[in-house]
């Protein structure tokens, strides 16, 4: 093969894929069906690589299927450990059904992030997206996730191994994890 024909091959291969500045480290998030809608409310742990002095963009995927309508980012916030609660900014992206956040520029170290959406349930059937953590390319190390159901109601079918725990003063489904690197997302069926 001539050196031009290698050369061109070489320019049609894709550019590698960026390294972000930061690594999704844990989380947990706490599931509430209340009629026809589910609130999602998460705190999301990632550790600084390296320092970042433009911030990063990332985008939070919403499941899309029949059996779920819309869904919209309430509120999304960050801080440094023991650092103050400091709103960021977020655009809902519907052509790529997620929210763009920009989390903020700091020196290095671990940054957390608060979010809560809701989701409108057209079944009683509701996914929160996990298995996207194969990307950053680790497991999580730590990452727990509670259903809160309105009184009365059972699960009927979940794909993860919940159990029903009782504190605060309630009984909630509840299911941690360790090293987590999901293949499936949650789905849950009450």
């Amino acid at each position: 093969m001539a050196a031009g024909a290698v050369e061109s091959v070489r320019a049609a291969e894709p550019p590698p894929a960026p390294v972000l500045p930061l690594r999704f480290d844990a989380e947990t998030v706490s599931i509430t069906i209340a009629g026809d809608s589910a609130q999602f409310s998460g705190e999301y742990r990632f550790v600084r690589s390296r320092p970042d002095s433009a911030g990063t963009a990332i985008l939070f995927p919403y499941p899309v299927e029949p059996r779920l309508g819309g869904a919209r980012t309430l509120s999304l916030e960050a801080r440094v450990p023991g650092g103050e609660w400091r709103a960021i900014p977020h655009e809902e992206m519907p052509e790529l059904t997620g929210c763009a956040w920009e989390l903020p520029a700091d020196p290095g170290g671990i940054l957390e992030v608060r979010a809560i959406y809701r989701q409108a349930l057209l079944a009683r059937y509701a996914r929160y997206i996990v298995s996207t953590t194969n990307r950053w390319g680790h497991g999580l190390s730590r990452a727990r996730f509670e259903v809160h159901l309105e009184r009365g109601e059972r699960l009927r079918r979940v794909n993860f191994p919940f159990r029903m725990v009782s504190a605060r003063g309630q009984s909630f489904y509840c299911y941690e994890a360790r090293d987590f690197l999901p293949n499936r997302d949650i789905e849950l069926e009450w």
